[in-house]
């Protein structure tokens, strides 16, 4: 699940730091109400559904995010790809360079029977591939695209005028053309990418680090441009982590990293080997042994192109996991809704059932007062009544008897 109780709260499962779900327990289901009326509980049942759906958002929003976009890369306003594109554009890149330096090498020893310039050529593919792997596969792409850019500009002098002027002999020319088609396709991909079509600033910045950082041995072994590039992308205020650091690559950018090794793997092992017989047996000698070990070397290969395929299997497993997890979480909030649904229904009824407890109680009373009034006011009214006739008849006799004296009085007047 991707809330963990614990100390009355629900905290984050995933580690995010600063991430606490404030959902006390007691929120979620009220213990009591605070009356007996209807309409007091009806929010209540509302208020729980905006908190499970609060729950839930705050559970999807601590899942583990991953940064696809190069914070180098959004410094430069130039620049018109996103991260994702220049990052193939520079593994293209990088088999171009590596098959350059490769054809060139073979061609030279194709070409060539002394010794020497056989063993440099074989010197310089069997080491500067690798350091241009090293440099094409920088997490950032634009530190990769800038430190081939800065190895082919290195390797154009090392053969020109720097420490391997005179290694190929005769062929001397070949490995400085080769270096200059590297710095060539490097510059006409900065510019492809750039929205002005021109990168004078980028031209600058390589020349100047290539001028203090000259190769001077024979295995190729440089010093990367990524340190020198970050601190000039920040004015020498930021770290290497910040600038090109946070970068996670996708499944298919880690296939395409394995393919473009595994495209190298076997030649550097053969490489390697020429390297080491060299000098120790005589040349008829080395393809015997070189077919020896090309049989091992045949599953070697079958082991590292199955690779790609074993990472996907993983990959389904990872998924079918998180699938599993993820059908157990929604398990398991249906449960919890259920449950808060029965305890509402059953707090309903019991409510209801003493509601319709006190309106029976009610009405009973009702009508005993009722009854007891309508008796009173029958009293009062047969009492009114009584005396309104005692009186009605008193009247009458008063009237009668002064009609009588009337009538006397009437009666001697006339007959006198």
């Amino acid at each position: 699940m991707p809330l963990m109780e614990g100390n009355g709260q629900a905290r984050c499962r995933y580690g995010c730091d600063g991430w606490y779900v404030h959902l006390v327990a007691t929120r979620l289901l009220p213990t009591q109400w605070s009356g007996t009326s209807i309409r007091a509980m009806l929010p209540h049942r509302r208020v729980i559904r905006i908190q499970l759906l609060v729950a839930l958002t705050i559970s999807a929003a601590c899942l583990p995010k991953v940064q696809t976009e190069s914070p180098l890369t959004a410094t430069y306003e130039n620049v018109s790809v996103t991260t994702a594109e220049l990052r193939i554009q520079v593994l293209e890149l990088t088999r171009q360079v590596s098959r350059l330096i490769e054809t060139a090498a073979d061609s030279i020893r194709n070409e060539t029977d002394e010794p020497d310039v056989r063993r440099h050529a074989l010197e310089w593919k069997a080491y500067s591939i690798p350091s241009v792997h090293e440099a094409g596969l920088q997490p950032d792409p634009l530190v990769a695209l800038a430190d081939i850019w800065a190895l082919g500009e290195q390797m154009a002098r090392y053969f020109r005028d720097g420490a391997g002027r005179d290694r190929l002999g005769p062929f001397q020319l070949t490995a400085i053309t080769t270096s200059e088609r590297i710095v060539q396709a490097a510059r006409r991909l900065a510019q492809g990418t750039s929205y002005t079509g021109d990168v004078p600033r980028g031209d600058s910045i390589i020349q100047e680090w290539a001028d203090q950082h000259p190769l001077d041995n024979h295995i190729y072994a440089r010093e990367s441009i990524v340190t020198y590039w970050a601190e000039f992308a920040r004015g020498g205020t930021a770290g290497i982590a910040e600038v090109v650091g946070g970068l996670e690559l996708s499944v298919g950018e880690v296939t395409d990293r394995l393919a473009l090794h595994n495209e190298y793997l076997v030649k550097q092992l053969r490489w390697s080997l020429e390297l080491m017989a060299d000098g120790m047996l005589e040349r008829r000698d080395i393809d015997s042994v070189l077919t020896t070990v090309m049989t091992a070397l045949d599953k070697v290969e079958a082991l590292a192109d199955s690779a790609p395929e074993l990472l996907h299997s993983e990959l389904g497993r990872v998924l079918a996991t998180i699938r599993e997890e993820r059908l157990a979480v929604l398990a398991d909030v249906d449960r919890q809704r259920m449950a808060t649904l029965s305890d509402l229904m059953t707090e309903r009824d019991t409510i209801l059932q003493a509601l319709t407890a006190e309106r029976t109680a009610a009405i009973a009373e009702l009508d005993s007062v009722l009854v007891q009034s309508v008796l009173l006011l029958s009293e009062d009214l047969v009492d009114r009544l009584f005396w309104r006739l005692v009186q009605l008849v008193a009247v009458l006799l008063l009237a009668a008897g002064v009609a009588g004296v009337f009538v006397m009085v009437w009666r001697r007047r006339r007959a006198t």
